[in-house]
């Protein structure tokens, strides 16, 4: 089947230049939800009933939403229970961590429900812009260069690799902490330092900066506890995050919890 009409809903800067590409290439594009200052003129902008009337995909926010029940729009607040029960067999629903009971709702309906974040090329893509993101944050949040820095990556998943190798390449002295055993020796084997999680505390007090990936929390009361004032903190993991961050406010720690930062860097 071939698909020419697209609702494309919420989201932050990306879905706006997903929109402008996909009218570029002559499809009939419906915003929902957007902003859309630099919307493309061909561009239509319409309600929710009158987008499932006339559109064939649905294409929903990275994450599709933060809360679990609305989308995650930078304006209105629809419930996400509004699009399914609104949808038939006909429509296809895309969208980027989508909650487990919309997908299940879909299924019931005999939905087409498919997750584009679970493509494994694009989250190795989409760290790129994250790693960036955290590194210009590092930047201008300090006021010393990061040669030279002694810095903890905590994680290496996607994000923990290619953060620890940029970081290498800029000079930085770099600290990595990992739960597997495979995982800490392949940090052994780029010659970066590693760290089981019981010894975060102990070693606290050498770090400039803390860049966490892990989506639990690591960065304990007992790690910030025995940090040096001065020390950043960068939570680049999904909320609640992995940081103590009441623990962090009582000792005057400067955090930054930078989600979504594809968006915000190079959407």
């Amino acid at each position: 089947m071939k698909y020419n009409r697209y609702a494309v809903f919420g989201g932050d800067e990306r879905f706006e230049v997903l929109a402008n590409l996909l009218a570029g290439e002559g499809a009939n594009v419906i915003s929902v939800l957007q902003e859309g200052s630099s919307l493309h003129p061909d561009v239509f902008r319409c309600d929710l009933p009158t987008a499932l009337s006339i559109s064939d995909v649905l294409i929903l926010p990275l994450p599709v939403s933060t809360d679990g029940t609305h989308l995650n729009a930078p304006v209105g607040n629809l419930p996400l229970s509004d699009i399914v029960a609104q949808c038939d067999s006909e429509k296809v629903i895309l969208g980027g961590k989508i909650p487990g009971w919309f997908v299940s709702e879909c299924k019931v309906k005999g939905i087409r429900c498919e997750d584009y974040f679970e493509r494994e090329e694009f989250q190795i893509l989409n760290v790129i812009p994250t790693v960036e993101g955290a590194i210009e944050i590092a930047m201008r949040e300090t006021k010393t260069t990061l040669h030279g820095m002694t810095v903890l990556v905590t994680g290496y998943g996607r994000i923990g690799k290619l953060l620890t190798y940029y970081l290498r390449n800029m000079g930085v002295n770099v600290y990595c902490s990992a739960r597997k055993p495979s995982d800490l020796a392949w940090i052994k084997a780029y010659g970066y330092s590693g760290l089981t999680y019981d010894r975060l505390a102990y070693m606290a007090g050498s770090f400039d900066l803390i860049i966490n990936t892990v989506p639990e929390v690591v960065i304990t009361k007992e790690v910030i506890a025995a940090l040096k004032p001065q020390t950043l903190i960068i939570d680049l993991a999904s909320k609640p995050g992995g940081v103590d961050f009441a623990a962090a406010i009582a000792k005057g720690i400067k955090t930054v919890h930078a989600l979504s930062l594809p968006g915000k860097v190079a959407p």
